[in-house]
């Protein structure tokens, strides 16, 4: 009986050690699941807070900067709702000074009108990249799991980092291109009503007014705006410094030597558009002997091709066949 009785207890302290050990293993299972949960709660927290935080610029910073802030909320959603995350991380861009005048240059040239520092600009598009890497995440871990998920995280970050810089190169030399190619006449017509007696700031209205719908058409208006604000030697150095061009710079320069100088302005234009025009003659003859020297190697393969067509089959026919 006392056996008995022992063997009871003990299969009865047994299942309460194995409940309790069945308890404790499914809470360990769960502890996982909880610090995941605290931890999405956390940044949620975060991200809700940086987004409904309401955005106070010190009025001691003077009131051109509060206006700039506030274009850039207007213009962009990023900046809008991470605002604090920004100035952040333009903080240490702005120290390392890599590349930010390149930056600067395409941010002029591609006549973004949002008044971006290249510092701001780039923290922006880390953010975003941020938001690329989690989506690569995302889908990583949807296809094969955690090493999958890291790698689209990095992916993601890199490629949308990179592709953004790119896109905003492109869009610059697009745009200079195009302004390029319509500012040889556009000098020309300026000369045309100059030498008829039309004034300056007419003759560029006029101007600006023709190549509307061309960037050209937008600088133009830029300058007719800042003539009106300051000095005319101002208006044009600006104008020279924004659209990053080797003619405009030259045009810009001949002005202002030419107002010191007392030169009048309609013999400067229609100088200058005489020799644009030359150097496009000139560019497009040289374009045209480098596309021929190009040409020569496509050319002679063609030509075997071509030789090897026609000779193949009697080749053949004396390989195989020789006595037919």
């Amino acid at each position: 009986m006392y056996l008995l009785h022992l063997s009871g207890a003990w299969q009865s302290w047994i299942k309460t050690f194995s409940d309790s050990y069945s308890s404790v293993n499914i809470r360990m299972h769960e502890l996982p699941s909880l610090l995941i949960g605290i931890a999405v709660a956390g940044v949620a927290y975060v991200l809700i807070d940086i987004m409904l935080r309401p955005r106070v610029v010190s009025r001691s910073l003077g009131r051109f900067e509060v206006d700039r802030r506030e274009k850039m909320r207007a213009a962009s959603a990023t900046y809008r709702l991470f605002e604090p995350w920004v100035d952040e991380l333009a903080a240490p861009i702005l120290r390392a000074n890599n590349g930010l005048d390149l930056v600067q240059q395409h941010l002029l040239s591609a006549g973004i009108a949002v008044p971006w520092t290249p510092a701001e600009f780039l923290a922006t598009k880390r953010i975003e990249a941020f938001g690329a890497a989690g989506i690569g995440f995302g889908l990583g871990w949807a296809w094969g799991g955690l090493t999958s998920a890291l790698i689209g995280c990095a992916a993601g970050f890199y490629i949308y980092e990179v592709l953004a810089k790119r896109l905003l190169k492109s869009v610059a030399i697009r745009r200079q291109i195009k302004l390029k190619r319509r500012f040889a006449a556009t000098v020309d017509l300026m000369a045309l009503m100059m030498e008829v007696g039309a004034g300056f700031q007419e003759s560029l209205t006029v101007a600006a007014e023709e190549s509307k719908g061309n960037p050209l058409g937008d600088e133009l208006a830029i300058v007719r705006r800042d003539l009106t604000m300051g000095k005319r030697e101002d208006a044009l150095r600006n104008f020279s410094r924004r659209t990053q061009d080797d003619d405009i710079e030259e045009v810009v320069m001949s002005v202002i030597e030419g107002e010191a100088l007392g030169t009048p302005l309609a013999k400067i234009f229609r100088v200058q558009a005489e020799q644009m025009r030359q150097k496009r003659t000139q560019w497009a003859e040289k374009s045209s002997a480098e596309a021929e020297v190009a040409l020569v190697f496509p050319a002679m393969l063609i030509m075997v091709a071509c030789l090897i067509l026609v000779a193949a089959p009697f080749v053949l026919t004396a390989i195989f066949n020789p006595e037919g």
